[in-house]
């Protein structure tokens, strides 16, 4: 997503490796990052996303049954792709994201932002890029004309901030 190719987590003491994740799809959160599964190419180097899945700290992944965004041998065109990247909830529960359907570009004022759990789906009620969560329970999404809505995932409630510029992660609370 930020053109990172792994994510390594390292002993601050040491300096040692204790971890490295090799999906870099989504921001890193507690409970790992989100991971795409590529299982089929197209034709040539061209390969499309199947599966949306998490990888834990442990280095462990694991597929969220019941999504398939299609099959890619059987498809010429994008009929059904991730929009921005996936981004993992903090618990490990959810992966939220803009899911494009139609051909022709996405559009960020239509693509629906979805959540997804293992086993199921939900389209919310907005549209736009999701940028992460900041808990849980709220989403971080990039509308148009640059605004910013955090979304309310149990509620479905939203909130509108007036501000430019994109979430990179969360700082835990205990660090002030």
């Amino acid at each position: 997503m930020y053109g990172a190719t792994s994510y390594h987590l390292v002993d601050a003491t040491s300096g040692n490796r204790v971890a490295t994740l090799d999906c870099v799809d989504g921001l890193v959160v507690a409970a790992g990052t989100a991971c795409y599964r590529f299982d089929r190419l197209i034709s040539g180097p061209t390969a499309l996303p199947t599966q949306l899945g998490i990888q834990r700290w442990d280095g462990q992944k694991s597929w969220f049954a019941g999504l398939n965004l299609g099959n890619p041998p059987n498809r010429s065109r994008i009929d059904v792709t991730v929009f921005g990247g996936p981004t993992l909830s903090p618990d490990g529960s959810r992966i939220a994201a803009a899911v494009y359907t139609a051909q022709g570009s996405p559009d960020i004022n239509t693509t629906p932002v979805v959540l997804f759990t293992n086993g199921g789906e939900a389209a919310t009620a907005i549209a736009g890029v999701v940028m992460g969560w900041l808990d849980s329970t709220h989403i971080v999404v990039h509308q148009h004309d640059n605004d910013t809505t955090i979304l309310d995932t149990a509620s479905g409630a939203t909130s509108r901030v007036a501000s430019q510029g994109w979430l990179f992660g969360v700082l835990p609370g205990s660090l002030g």
